[in-house]
């Protein structure tokens, strides 16, 4: 029980600036429901099961819920999360948002971005921008000021997009009031229905997808780019760390070295917990700022995580070797081949986390003084 209280304490103590910066950007508020008559100055964080957002909000909207709506002028840009979600009204900004389903009727000064199973841009809709969306049905039925680029299963395009359309995917249909005033092109299996009385002022391009075969020899090629960058970008954090503070990572490391058993269960407890709990703080709705506290420490922590485990690997073999660069490059090395191999990989990964994660809790929890609330007058 200490250690869940421990990782608790040290998820607050290292997200604490992320809740000074938060609170001092902007004038935060936090409501489940705002009323027609309602404005609100500042960024709206907003819960629920069910969302209800009206009247005027002078900032950003933030929110999350199973079914939301948003029927308001907003000087600023909505990011939303939800099985279901609606969007009408006025939007100075963007919208961004990902839902089972997401219906857009807004005037929106700037662009959408959509990752949705159906993403759908109403009749009165107006874009700005640029339209991008990620869906398995999508339907284009309003304007589009720039661009339109939809990756989907199915699009339908009964509206108005200014510039060009981009599609890829199975089924796209332009429909009699369709109008795309620059170039189409499109990725599919099967030729486009272009109905009688859709325009394509531009060029009309059509690719079939190719059919690719992965050999292990192709799979390789294109994947070994990418792993020798993410070992050079490890090895380059990791040197970095022992570069600077060499003392601290050696104290880090001799958490494991005599304490292996705590220490992975303290790990195990940051992989449980700050999503446990962040949630819990997100549904409370006045708990959000420390529900991105309880995040961003999480993630800081974990980032740390693969460095202390290559040092402590490198600490196990060089155990005559007093060089913290050389036991930490060491380290990188030895973890790196083992990621690659299959099943093995996944155990080293968890592995690591648990190890460098448990280790820097630990080492917080030993060698941070404790607090004292009562302070000397100057």
């Amino acid at each position: 029980m200490k250690i869940f209280r421990y990782a608790l304490g040290i998820l607050l103590l290292g997200g604490m600036s992320g809740l000074i910066w938060t609170g001092v950007t902007h004038a935060q508020v936090f409501q489940q429901a705002v009323a027609s008559s309602q404005m609100v100055h500042g960024t709206l964080y907003s819960t629920g099961k069910s969302v209800d957002i009206e009247g005027t909000i002078n900032g950003d909207v933030y929110c999350f819920g199973q079914n939301v709506t948003i029927d308001a002028t907003v000087h600023g840009d909505v990011l939303c999360a939800g099985q279901t979600v609606s969007i009408s009204g006025h939007i100075d900004g963007s919208i961004r948002g990902t839902a089972q389903s997401i219906t857009i009727d807004a005037t929106v000064g700037r662009a959408v971005g959509i990752a949705a199973q159906s993403a759908t841009l109403d009749k009165a809709s107006q874009v700005g921008q640029d339209v991008s969306l990620l869906a398995q049905t999508a339907a284009l039925n309003g304007s589009v000021g720039r661009d339109a680029t939809v990756r989907a299963n199915t699009l339908t395009v009964s509206g108005r997009v200014d510039r060009n359309v981009d599609f890829s995917g199975s089924w796209l249909t332009l429909d009699s009031h369709a109008l795309v005033g620059g170039n189409l092109h499109y990725v599919a299996k099967q030729k486009a229905d272009l109905r009688p009385g859709s325009k394509v002022i531009g060029a009309t391009t059509c690719s079939t997808p190719a059919a690719t075969k992965h050999s292990a020899g192709t799979l390789l090629a294109a994947t070994f780019p990418f792993f020798l960058y993410l070992l050079v970008a490890f090895l380059v954090l990791a040197l970095c760390i022992a570069l600077l503070f060499p003392q601290v990572v050696h104290t880090i490391s001799d958490e494991p070295v005599h304490r292996l058993g705590e220490t992975i269960l303290c790990g195990l407890a940051m992989l449980l917990l700050p999503p446990l709990v962040a949630g819990m703080l997100f549904i409370t709705v006045i708990g959000i700022p420390l529900a991105f506290v309880f995040g961003l420490a999480a993630i800081l922590i974990g980032s740390l995580s693969g460095a202390v485990t290559a040092y402590y690997i490198g600490r196990l073999v060089l155990r005559r070797s007093n060089n913290v660069l050389l036991r930490m490059l060491v380290g990188v090395l030895i973890l790196a081949v083992l990621l690659v191999i299959p099943f093995v990989g996944l155990l080293t990964l968890l592995s690591s986390y648990f190890i460098g994660t448990g280790a820097v809790i630990l080492a917080l929890k030993h060698h941070l003084p404790k607090p004292q609330y009562q302070v000397k007058s100057s």
